[in-house]
């Protein structure tokens, strides 16, 4: 917890004090944020599963999804590659309405889950 503030405020410091974040340039307080915001996501997953723990006293499976995409990384891979490009050739990303932009994140994370619990189910 210590260190997940620690990467916050280094990445709030750089970004202010520095040079503002920038996914271009790949500076430092892009690196600082993402390690952060990856950090955050961990810490959260960690906390959930030991309370699912406590919950039910007994070591949980990883969730049914989880094991999907980590079996069949590649296919994941290859599927959310091929749903970038036909969302880029086919839709004026920068155009697009809030609503639309929602429509069309779920429908591509729709698939892209889709694909890996049907690789998984083929196994």
């Amino acid at each position: 917890l210590i260190a997940l503030g620690a990467l916050w405020c280094a990445a709030l410091g750089l970004h202010r004090f520095v040079e503002p974040v920038s996914r271009r340039s790949g500076n430092a307080a892009y690196v600082m944020w993402i390690s952060a915001y990856n950090m955050q996501v961990i810490l959260a997953y960690v906390i959930m599963s030991h309370i699912l723990w406590l919950v039910r006293q007994q070591p949980s499976a990883a969730p049914t999804l989880v094991q999907a995409v980590s079996t069949n990384q590649l296919a994941v891979f290859l599927c959310g590659n091929l749903l970038t490009g036909l969302v880029n050739l086919s839709i004026d990303t920068m155009q697009v309405s809030d609503v639309g932009a929602w429509i069309v994140m779920g429908a591509y994370t729709s698939t892209i889950c889709a694909c890996a619990l049907l690789c998984q189910k083929q196994k």
